[in-house]
């Protein structure tokens, strides 16, 4: 056979800008998140572009809404919050690790039932002297479990009475679970410790005594040889 003297198949020769690397933008995770009331969430958005302008956060449903806007300017990254519904609930962080082009993870906190949504990044940059936009997929989250009060709001009475039961320190463990949990497990892990507490003692008093006895009996046997 022949080897050709092109580096490239003639086709691309020909079209050489169809043989170009073709601009992507992607975003992890791609699937659908499932989180509880109260936790956090992290999207990662990478693109090929190495010169971008900016990269939005949205969010489709209703209709496509700004939530966060990152803008670059001579290397300087500005965060805007557009939307005020996430303001002090987003913090961004930039991905070292992509060669070649830009990445950022943006962590969503304080989830609510009605952050359960679509989210995609879309990245804007000038191509043929005009502003252009590249659009991940976008990842599905879902917020689930009851709400947990906070400090200010009213609980109710069967809410109330259970944490009651829960020490302060285990209260704190319970921020980001489901509210229903501290009626189920860390009641029943407290009596756990209580009854683990109390047998400890039991056992504690039974060594004691049978010490006692038998500092008596040997006692008495010296008292008996002594006389």
């Amino acid at each position: 056979f022949k080897i050709s003297p092109y580096p490239l198949p003639l086709p691309c020769l020909l079209e050489l800008e169809n043989c170009l690397p073709a601009l992507f933008a992607s975003q992890n995770p791609s699937s659908v998140s499932y989180k509880r009331v109260n936790s956090s969430a992290k999207i990662t958005c990478s693109t090929s572009l190495s010169d971008p302008l900016g990269v939005y956060l949205y969010r489709r449903f209703p209709s496509d809404q700004d939530i966060v806007y990152l803008a670059f300017t001579r290397r300087l990254i500005t965060k805007k919050t557009i939307n005020e519904h996430f303001k002090d609930r987003i913090i961004v962080t930039e991905d070292q690790q992509i060669t070649g082009g830009n990445g950022f993870t943006m962590q969503l906190s304080l989830l609510e039932h009605e952050d359960t949504n679509l989210y995609y990044c879309s990245w804007t940059y000038f191509e043929s002297k005009r502003r252009q936009t590249l659009s991940s997929n976008g990842t599905v989250i879902i917020v689930r479990g009851e709400k947990i009060h906070r400090a200010h709001s009213p609980i109710s009475s069967k809410n109330s009475s259970c944490m009651s039961l829960i020490p302060f320190g285990l209260r704190l463990f319970l921020s980001e679970r489901d509210p229903q949990e501290p009626c189920r497990e860390p009641v029943w892990d407290f009596t756990l410790i209580l009854l683990s507490i109390t047998g400890f003692i039991v056992v504690l008093c039974l060594f004691i005594a049978a010490l006692i006895w038998r500092c008596r009996r040997v006692s008495a046997k010296q008292t008996d040889l002594l006389s």
